[in-house]
């Protein structure tokens, strides 16, 4: 698929047994990869052997700051940023340059996005949901997988 984009982000920790199978499928998937949450980032770092480096500048003050991992393009807090992005979708608000507005951008501009999901409680299942109801209205391919399933 030529000029194609893809977008993965990984939401939620997934299960200790099932970490390293879950984790190899997220970087193996094309494209660019986001992870949500901080026991998920700590989760990732683990695996790829890593320190994260947290930005210590708020860009806007309600969505905390994005963290660097090397072998990750975005690393944000989970459920903050990700409903700053539901409220970016439904408003079709133009993103600025914080986390929420980095991970609206990079869905925005993809031609399919992918969620990986861990764990999740009802609220952030919620918030996926509403997401991804968004991104199917404007005519993204997407797709949800949920780590158990793997």
């Amino acid at each position: 698929m030529s000029g194609s984009k893809q977008v993965n982000i990984l939401f939620g920790p997934p299960n200790y047994d099932k970490e390293r199978i879950v984790l190899s499928f997220f970087f193996n998937l094309p494209g660019m990869h986001v992870v949500c949450g901080g026991t998920t980032s700590n989760v990732v770092a683990k695996y790829l052997d890593k320190e994260i480096d947290i930005e210590l500048t708020y860009v806007r003050k309600d969505i905390p700051p994005v963290g660097k991992l090397e072998g990750v393009d975005l690393v944000t807090e989970g459920i903050l940023t990700l409903t700053r992005v539901n409220e970016m979708l439904e408003s079709k608000e133009s993103p600025g340059a914080d986390g929420a507005s980095l991970i609206c951008q990079a869905m925005l501009s993809a031609n399919k996005v992918t969620f990986l999901c861990g764990v999740l409680t009802p609220e952030k299942e919620k918030l996926l949901d509403k997401i991804t109801s968004s991104l199917r209205l404007s005519e993204k391919k997407t797709t949800v997988i949920w780590a158990s399933a793997l």
